[in-house]
C-alpha cells in the first residue's frame, strides 16, 4: 500500500516535469522564410537624421546618440500624430518625413524592416531648443 502511494505520489510529480521538457514542437526562425505573423518587433523613438527614398532607408539617431538604419518597403505604414505637420493627411509616405522629425520606428528584430513609422509631435524641449537655433540663426 506504501509503495503504490509513493509510486502515485512520483508519478504525479514527474509528468508535469516531462511535459515542460518536450516545448512547444515550433520549428527554428530558419525553417520558415515566409515572415512570421508573430515576428518579434521592437520599436524606438528618435529624430530622423538621413532619408534615402530611392533605396527605402532612414536613419534615426535616438536618445543615447546611437545611430539605426531602417529598410522600407511597401508593407511599411506611415502615420502622424495629431498636433503634427502631417496629421490628417491620408496618404503620407516616406518622402513626407524630413530630417529633423521626431519620430517612432516600429521594426522586426530580425532584419530592421519597419513596419510602421510613426511622426511624434516634439517635445517642449524639443521645440525650445528650436526656437532657440532659429533665433541664433537669425541674428
Amino acid at each position: 500500500m506504501k509503495l503504490s502511494k509513493i509510486g502515485t505520489l512520483l508519478l504525479v510529480l514527474v509528468l508535469p516535469v516531462l511535459a515542460v521538457a518536450q516545448g512547444s514542437g515550433s520549428t527554428s526562425p530558419s525553417a520558415s522564410r515566409t515572415p512570421s505573423a508573430f515576428a518579434v518587433t521592437r520599436s524606438v523613438t528618435g529624430t530622423v537624421t538621413a532619408i534615402n527614398a530611392e533605396d527605402g532607408l532612414i536613419v534615426v539617431q535616438d536618445k543615447n546618440g546611437n545611430r539605426l538604419e531602417f529598410k522600407v518597403d511597401n508593407r511599411t505604414k506611415f502615420k502622424a500624430d495629431k498636433k503634427t505637420e502631417l496629421r490628417g493627411k491620408k496618404d503620407i509616405s516616406l518622402c513626407d518625413f524630413q530630417t529633423g522629425q521626431s519620430i517612432k520606428v516600429t521594426y522586426r528584430a530580425a532584419d530592421w524592416r519597419a513596419t510602421e513609422v510613426r511622426l511624434k509631435r516634439a517635445s517642449k524641449q524639443e521645440m525650445k531648443e528650436k526656437e532657440m537655433k532659429e533665433r541664433m540663426s537669425g541674428s
